[in-house]
């Protein structure tokens, strides 16, 4: 995969923390200190290489900036907040779900978010509604921290999927830096 877009865009006002690259990252990962500390990490030589600085990226965040990351996303199942066409694309399964899941699913929402303080997260892409549930319905016994690591784990596959996502569409040219 040729990552020059991304170097150079990297190289152009990245350190900038309202730069178009920089919010890029954050479409990818809603932390600020991850974005911040992406930057630092090009130029790259291919998406192995781009996955591995955003996993030394991860590797910096505190509670509050997994947080920050999660507060980015949309609740799985019915949401209120508007979804992005990514987001959008990652919970498609749950658009034609059942309302007996999408019922179950809010309730656990709602009692996940009163026990751990934060949404739940779940890389969705490729799960069903029902398969999202049943993650749900056995994350609930985890404790505070066992549920942040499952949680912040989560985030890092769907940072990794948007990483490449945000490459497509450079390439493609429907999206500029």
């Amino acid at each position: 995969m040729d990552l020059s877009v991304l170097n150079v865009a990297a190289a152009d006002g990245a350190d900038e923390e309202g730069s178009p690259f920089r919010q890029k990252l954050l479409h990818c990962c809603g932390s600020k200190r991850w974005a911040a500390e992406m930057v630092k990490m090009f130029p790259v030589r291919d998406f192995a290489e781009l996955c591995q600085a955003a996993d030394t990226a991860d590797a910096t965040l505190t509670r509050e900036d997994w947080l920050e990351a999660f507060a980015a996303h949309p609740r799985i199942g019915r949401t209120k907040k508007p979804i992005m066409e990514w987001e959008a694309q990652e919970q498609k399964a749950t658009k034609n779900a059942d309302d007996a899941v999408l019922d179950r699913l809010e309730e656990l929402n709602d009692e996940y978010y009163k026990k751990f303080g934060y949404i739940y997260i779940v890389c969705a892409t490729g799960k069903s509604a029902p398969e999202m549930l049943r993650i749900l319905e056995s994350r609930m016994d985890n404790s505070p921290g066992d549920e942040l690591a499952v949680a912040a784990a989560e985030q890092s596959k769907i940072t990794k999927i948007r990483l490449e996502k945000l490459l497509q569409e450079l390439r493609s040219g429907n999206a500029k830096l």
